[in-house]
């Protein structure tokens, strides 16, 4: 898990990884508990981190997404991906204090190439 300060390593990341990010961020807003499955696949499409399987499970295991249903009844299911440990509310907090952008390139390499 990556760790603070977000400052130093958000224009590090990989275009695609950084807009999954702030969506689902946003969706942290609604709920913090999970983002329903289908909405969170949407996402990956919408970015285009669902090109590679390889690329969205490195991404659901490092920022601790887990894939899980939720029993809501008899014959209802919900298909959810939660959002697991505490790295999203600070996460939505350096975004509402800094924006999404990038005012200076990376400084930093965060990721094996």
């Amino acid at each position: 898990m990556i760790v603070e300060p977000f400052g130093a390593w958000w224009c590090c990341l990989r275009t695609q990884e950084r807009e999954l990010l702030v969506l689902c961020s946003a969706a942290w807003f609604t709920n913090p508990i999970y983002i329903e499955e289908s909405i969170f696949d949407a996402f990956t499409v919408v970015t285009g981190m669902s090109a590679s399987i390889k690329m969205l499970a490195y991404f659901e295991a490092h920022y601790s997404l887990l894939r899980y249903d939720i029993p809501c009844g008899e014959d209802c299911v919900i298909h959810a991906v939660a959002f697991t440990d505490g790295f999203w509310p600070t996460l939505a907090v350096f975004i509402a204090e800094n924006g999404v952008g990038c005012a200076k390139p990376c400084t930093i390499l965060t990721f094996q190439l």
